[in-house]
């Protein structure tokens, strides 16, 4: 492959769930955790637990309230269980993985010595381990990754995306990739970068509702990661 090098230049920040996976996969892997440890400590039927609390998902039904509910007559003692089964969904070791399409998309930027990033709004436990279950903190240095309990600030703030801008001085351009208008993509808009919007296919956790502040909209919308490349 032919390098050109004003990619040097070029740095390419990426929001983490329902960017570079699919939240869902993460739900699903935590629900499958709480159904194990329900079915070892309580000997409730494998899967029901699963069963109960995706289907209450599908329905946007809240699923703990959903899976207590469906319990509490039968196994009251459940309700000493809560903050064990948030702590099983906050923190578990999850099962997802990239797509293969993603694997490749970040090895392609990787080879054209694209500079990258990653700024991601949650809990620093819970997105270090999609990081390390995803194995992608090999395409980031590790200041790079950005975790809003990590600094105190989310993506309401510029914080997350200043960092990049005084690191990187001389980049000529950054590009920031999302899927979500209603946080993603105002503070890049405001610093200047060009803001892509990953279009859902029907799998987000959230929707991508219109927003009425310009600033919030996204520059560009792509259907496929890969289509990244030609916006850059």
């Amino acid at each position: 492959m032919n390098i050109d090098l004003g990619y040097q230049n070029v740095v390419v920040v990426f929001d983490l769930d329902d960017t570079l996976f699919y939240e869902k996969d993460y739900v699903i892997s935590a629900y499958r955790a709480i159904d194990r440890y329900m079915v070892d400590k309580h000997s409730i039927a494998q899967d029901f637990c699963y069963q109960t609390m995706i289907e209450a998902f599908e329905k946007k039904q809240n699923p703990f309230d959903t899976l207590f509910h469906a319990l509490s007559g039968t196994y009251p003692e459940v309700n000493e269980d809560i903050a064990t089964l948030l702590d099983i969904y906050r923190y578990h070791a999850p099962s997802i993985s990239l797509s293969p399409q993603t694997s490749e998309f970040l090895q392609q930027l990787q080879s054209m010595k694209i500079r990258m990033g990653l700024v991601t709004d949650g809990r620093s436990k819970t997105q270090r381990n999609k990081i390390d279950a995803l194995g992608i903190a090999k395409y980031f240095d590790a200041q790079d990754i950005i975790i809003s309990e990590e600094i105190g600030k989310d993506k309401s703030s510029p914080d997350a995306f200043s960092h990049f801008v005084h690191r990187f001085p001389n980049a000529k351009r950054f590009v920031y990739v999302g899927d979500n208008p209603a946080k993603d993509f105002l503070w890049p808009n405001l610093l200047g970068w060009k803001s892509i919007c990953l279009k859902d296919k029907g799998d987000n956790i959230h929707p991508q509702t219109e927003q009425d502040d310009k600033d919030s909209l996204p520059s560009i919308v792509v259907d496929n990661l890969s289509d990244v490349l030609t916006h850059l």
